[in-house]
């Protein structure tokens, strides 16, 4: 009988010319990937010497895993431009 690890995907993804956060500085560097879990890239070459099964160009951007982007631009066709513009939204929003 296959066990739930014989059935997941297990691919190794390489996240390469990315920028990382790391000890508070952004560093450009490459991250692995797999089973949804973040991999020492050490341990993956010396210890298990395989290549990644998918790599994906980051192009530069920054990769931050575990941040939230919690942005909110607007609502109701109205644009959070200064704090007026937010109670005049929510006055709008509840009928005030």
């Amino acid at each position: 009988m296959p066990t739930k690890r014989d059935c997941s995907d297990h691919k190794l993804l390489r996240f390469s010319n990315c920028s990382l956060l790391r000890h508070h500085h952004i560093i450009c560097d490459d991250l692995w990937v797999r089973d949804g879990k973040i991999l020492d890239p050490e341990k993956v070459f010396f210890d298990e010497r395989i290549r990644a099964d998918v790599i994906v160009d980051c192009c530069g951007l920054l990769i931050a895993p575990g941040f939230i982007d919690v942005q909110i631009n607007g609502m109701i066709m109205q644009l959070f431009m200064s704090i007026a513009a937010v109670v005049e939204a929510l006055q709008k929003l509840f009928f005030f």
